[in-house]
């Protein structure tokens, strides 16, 4: 469990990546969001903010995934369970 530090490392990396990714698609959840809200059938003012609100958070978070997904091809997730050799244990025959 010697990895375990570099793996909780990536994490929060992983974690702070989602974030921006999530904080960068709040303008195009914006549009996304209104079209949704102005494409419905339903005039109730309630209806209208739920579905506006649900279009710009299914869009931030894609967008957030989306960042991770990218982020993940050059930094791949370490093994906390791999055993690593130690000095002396690898000169023993």
């Amino acid at each position: 469990m010697k990895n375990l530090p570099a793996f909780m490392l990536w994490l929060t990396d992983a974690a702070t990546v989602f974030a921006n990714g999530f904080v960068s698609g709040l303008i195009a959840g914006s549009a996304i969001g209104g079209t949704a809200a102005a494409t419905s059938e339903y005039t109730d003012p309630q209806i209208l903010s739920i579905k506006a609100a649900l279009g710009v958070l299914i869009s931030c978070v894609a967008n957030g995934i989306k960042h991770v997904v990218v982020w993940h091809a050059a930094n791949p997730i370490p093994n906390p369970f791999r055993l690593q050799a130690t000095h002396e244990s690898s000169t023993k025959l």
